[in-house]
């Protein structure tokens, strides 16, 4: 399985409470909160088959804590060698031959920044390296991130809504391969 990395920001900051709660069930979650309590977030790196179901899975962890979630955002651009060794299912020691300066050869992008003597790189451009020296296709995570908001904002919504069934019924149609019920 590939890990998947993404963030759900949530409605309001967590309770003491509901921080235990979601590391009962998940320990693949960060939560962080803002400067004054303005915003929280939970960021997730879940191993799935899949985007859609780590973040449906990372969906149902909050809701089991009593967090709402309000919106699912991408990773990190700026990524590590080890991020990348991850993402691109291979040694971290083989990503960083790419990286040094002698196996720069290859195409292996720039660092974007250092911390220290850690290079970060973009991720969109070492996933266009990985394209074009390998043939790996990475999956695009926006498709999945757009339905998700979708998802969760109808959840937000639908308590308004008369007859919701026959909205969601919707989502059954052609472009599903199926119907409307």
């Amino acid at each position: 399985m590939t890990a998947r990395q993404f963030l759900l920001r949530i409605e309001q900051p967590p309770r003491e409470d509901q921080i235990c709660g979601l590391f009962a069930v998940a320990h693949d979650c960060c939560v962080e909160v803002g400067a004054f309590r303005r915003w929280a977030a939970v960021f997730v790196d879940r191993e799935a088959p899949s985007m859609a179901v780590a973040v449906a899975t990372a969906i149902g962890d909050l809701d089991a804590a009593g967090l709402v979630p309000i919106d699912v955002g991408p990773d990190e651009e700026l990524v590590t060698v080890p991020l990348i060794a991850m993402r691109l299912e291979c040694h971290p020691r083989r990503v960083s031959r790419w990286a040094s300066g002698e196996g720069r050869a290859c195409g292996f992008p720039d660092p974007e920044a250092h911390q220290g003597t850690e290079p970060w790189f973009r991720w969109s451009e070492v996933a266009l390296w990985a394209a074009r020296r390998f043939g790996i296709t990475l999956a695009d995570p926006a498709p999945v991130v757009a339905a998700a908001n979708l998802a969760l904002r109808l959840r937000a919504v639908a308590p308004a809504v008369e007859d919701v069934g026959a909205i969601v019924s919707l989502i059954g149609h052609d472009a599903l391969g199926g119907s409307p019920a």
